[in-house]
């Protein structure tokens, strides 16, 4: 927490996607983001800009924004920082939830009982915009300017953003990105987000996790190693705990049915709640466990429901959890304590560990459920039968609440492998045998992807949860065929969506990924939304025209492009393309090395990269040979070099 990245905007994996599929995503170093110490957080950015009136820190889930809060604040009251802030006004915004209607007025109250108004000079601080219990509404939020209106705190908390309330005041916001993505971009004057752990963090963090016996956090920095998105997981800090103690707990008990350390997310949390029971609890008190868990599952399931990750008192009792939570206890393990001086809160120890335990709720009840869990007391038409449920839990994810149930949904059909059912013997009810179900609802998610026209996020969580599942031969295979260039004649749908998984996680993708000879305009397409995640993108030999560079091109223009090396070699490429290729490289910042050799690129082509390449400065290599741009083309690509210190070969 010693920096924040300074941002421009959201991506559009930070609003579309789950907070751990952007993790999965953000494999790859973020060099090209300027830093922006904490002293320098509020402070004008040159000598001629303003100070921020409204800042907003975006982070995931666990990445440490409130414990960022609270430094700020110590920092502060110690005179260490901005000294000339007179007054700091820091509020959860999870207390908010506890009142239908409050005024301005009384929301200063409640983050500083002396003042009733900020005074002059003060900074507000609105921590957790997502643990308001209802979205922001910019569109059709009642506008007020009265600070003693009594309003919905959501619609309270649009007019202070606006500016119709507080306007004096400096605010300073902190949210997860779904929830920010809600505040027009207009409103914010600027944008930071939480680093997270760093490489040598992750290995400083495990040692000290894991000190006994000497070799084991060594042992699981090289199973991270093996695999990137476990070690991109591993940013955060309580999954990277999470990630620790599973790993250390099953090392340290050495289970012979385990030769490698696991990789799927529902085996890691199926050990970490074991570990989190205790191995002597757990083989004496099965009966005990079994209850806290469904306790602990009703109240996360309940809360994933609606939208909530902090819960209160009576929350937990409606659950079976009686209050106060013994020091020690099972519940104390799982649920966290959120004081304030005006209410108590819980939430669990990180949303993963709630959408977990959802799962292993939902996994139980489905079994005897007569009607739709996800109606939440309501009536619907009957569902008899688990893959019934399990079917309404995929169709829910794929159209309905996709990012809220995206981890959800991997977990549950974790639940359903064998392996992970053998690890929770004693903490799941259940009389029959494990995998019994695993078989046909691999066979159900591979239909769903067989049908699928364009490769979507939702398409690729299904592959990870055929992978939770268990199934792990069509990967591998595809995997295989990718790294050894045969995978001509096989690109169905349901490869394109198993190849797309493998461009966002596989380590041989982040170093190179060769679709040579395997690609047509239809499949390009499919998988278009995912080659955006490549850094090393080989397209040759595929018989490309110029309608395909219209496709390649919004990828070099979207948020999320991390591509660096771009070969399109030997295809069929003109003026046109060549043309719509430039001028997304005006507005792309990765691609450094661009190779178009033996295509059919002329002069007029040749002028518009000459044009490219006045303003770009990324691009270090670009291959032309083989084409026919003429001496009126060179011409052109001479008088660009005179401008452009970038290039280094051609």
């Amino acid at each position: 927490l010693e920096y924040l990245w300074l941002i421009d905007s959201l991506t559009d994996a930070q609003v579309q996607d789950h907070d751990i599929v952007q993790l999965e995503l953000r494999q790859r170093e973020r060099t090209s983001l300027r830093k922006l110490p904490l002293e320098k957080l509020l402070m004008p950015l040159s000598r001629v800009s303003m100070p921020p009136r409204i800042t907003l820190t975006v982070g995931v889930a666990g990445a440490g924004k409130t414990t960022l809060v609270r430094l700020f604040v110590e920092k502060w009251a110690r005179k260490e920082l901005y000294t000339d802030i007179t007054c700091v006004l820091a509020l959860g915004l999870w207390e908010l939830n506890m009142y239908d209607r409050l005024s301005a007025e009384r929301l200063v109250h409640l983050a500083h009982p002396c003042y009733s108004a900020p005074p002059p000079g003060a900074l507000l601080i609105l921590d957790g915009l997502d643990e308001l219990r209802a979205p922001l509404d910019f569109l059709d939020s009642v506008a007020c300017t009265d600070p003693q209106r009594e309003l919905l705190p959501e619609c309270l908390i649009t007019n202070i953003i606006w500016g119709n309330l507080l306007p004096d005041s400096s605010v300073w916001v902190t949210s997860r990105t779904g929830a920010a993505s809600r505040i027009p971009g207009g409103l914010v004057d600027r944008m930071t987000e939480i680093s997270g752990l760093g490489t040598v963090e992750i290995k400083q963090f495990l040692e000290q996790l894991l000190p006994h016996p000497k070799g084991t956090a060594e042992k699981v920095w090289s199973h991270l190693q093996c695999h990137l998105t476990l070690q991109a997981l591993c940013s955060v800090p309580p999954l990277c705990h999470i990630l620790g103690v599973s790993f250390g707990f099953l090392l340290h008990n050495q289970d012979p049915s385990y030769q490698f350390l696991p990789r799927t997310l529902s085996t890691i949390f199926s050990w970490f709640l074991k570990a989190q029971l205790g191995e002597k609890e757990c083989s004496e008190s099965s009966g005990s466990n079994r209850k806290t868990v469904g306790n602990l599952g009703k109240l996360a399931f309940q809360g994933l429901l609606r939208g909530r990750s902090v819960f209160f008192d009576s929350d937990l009792k409606s659950s079976g959890i009686d209050t106060p939570l013994p020091a020690g206890s099972a519940y104390a393990r799982f649920l966290m304590y959120q004081n304030s001086h005006t209410c108590t809160g819980y939430s669990f120890f990180h949303l993963s560990t709630q959408e977990f335990l959802a799962a292993t709720y939902y996994y139980q009840a489905a079994k005897r459920a007569i009607f739709d869990l996800f109606a939440d007391g309501g009536m619907t038409w009957p569902k008899l039968g688990f893959l019934n449920h399990y079917k309404n839990a995929v169709q829910r994810t794929l159209h309905g609440e996709g990012i809220q149930l995206t981890i959800f949904l991997r977990f549950l059909s974790g639940l359903l492998s064998p392996q992970v059912l053998r690890v929770l013997a004693v903490c799941l009810p259940g009389k029959e045998e494990p995998g019994g179900y695993h078989v046909p609802a691999a066979d159900y998610l591979q239909n769903i992807l067989g049908a699928e026209r364009i490769v979507s996020s939702g398409a690729v969580n299904l592959v990870c949860c055929l992978l939770e599942l268990g199934h792990t031969e069509l990967t591998s295979a595809i995997e295989e065929a990718l790294k050894n260039g045969t995978l001509r004649g096989k690109m169905s749908q349901l490869v394109c969506c198993v190849l797309s998984y493998l461009l966002r996680t596989s380590n041989s993708c982040a170093q190179e990924v060769n679709l040579s000879q395997c690609l047509s305009y239809n499949l390009v397409q499919s998988l278009l939304s995912q080659l955006q995640y490549c850094t090393n993108l080989r397209m040759e030999n595929n018989n490309f025209q110029d309608e395909v560079m219209e496709l390649l091109a919004s990828i070099l223009r979207a948020k999320d492009c991390v591509i660096h090396t771009f070969s399109l070699a030997e295809n069929r490429v003109g003026n046109r393309g060549v043309k719509v290729l430039g001028r997304a490289l005006v507005v792309n910042y990765t691609l450094a090395v661009l190779d178009l050799h033996s295509n059919k690129i002329g002069p007029s082509g040749a002028m518009a990269l000459a044009e490219v390449l006045q303003s770009n400065q990324v691009l270090h290599s670009l291959n032309l040979q083989n084409n026919q741009i003429k001496t009126e083309g060179v011409t052109c690509l001479a008088q660009s070099l005179l401008v452009n210190c970038k290039l280094r070969a051609l």
